[in-house]
């Protein structure tokens, strides 16, 4: 598989490598699920419209695409500035807060430093007609900063160039 046409390595125009053996496609929503333990595998079942939105999100991208949600757009960015706020400020959260709580905020706080400072370009691909909901959804795609030249890839895929 790996020796096929399809999985040689591409580079972009700076030589930059920017896909090399199978590409998967991943998409991102925000919002909570709905859950229960399903009793016969006695694991988490998550189903629900979030979970339908995730999954159409999902569907726009091609290989090596991260699609996004609007609703995600908006809770990092609101993440990022309660981020940057808590650094300011140098506080990690109330006294009575869980240490879960803390713990997690933590952890978000370190993984949002982290892709921060490997960089990252949003662009709009519009509006999109996703499968199974009434409204139209404005889709976002996400590049790091080192594969930004995929986003000029899709872009010529998009228009039909190869």
């Amino acid at each position: 598989v790996l020796n096929s046409v399809s999985c040689q390595p591409l580079f972009d125009k700076d030589n930059a490598l920017i896909f090399k053996g199978l590409s998967v496609r991943m998409g991102i929503h925000f919002g909570e699920a709905v859950n229960e333990m399903d009793p016969v595998t006695r694991r988490m079942d998550y189903f629900g419209p979030m979970v339908n939105k995730a999954s159409r999100i999902s569907a726009v991208a091609d290989g090596g695409q991260i699609t996004v949600s609007s609703d995600f757009i908006s809770e990092v960015q609101r993440c990022l500035e309660t981020s940057q706020d808590t650094d300011r400020n140098g506080s990690t959260g109330s006294d009575d807060a869980f240490d879960d709580d803390q713990s997690l905020a933590a952890a978000i706080r370190r993984d949002l430093r982290s892709l921060s400072s490997q960089g990252f370009e949003v662009k709009e691909m519009g509006e999109r007609k996703l499968k199974g909901l009434e409204n139209p959804e404005v889709v976002y795609s996400l590049y790091p900063h080192a594969l930004i030249g995929r986003a000029e890839q899709h872009q010529q895929h998009d228009r039909g160039i190869e």
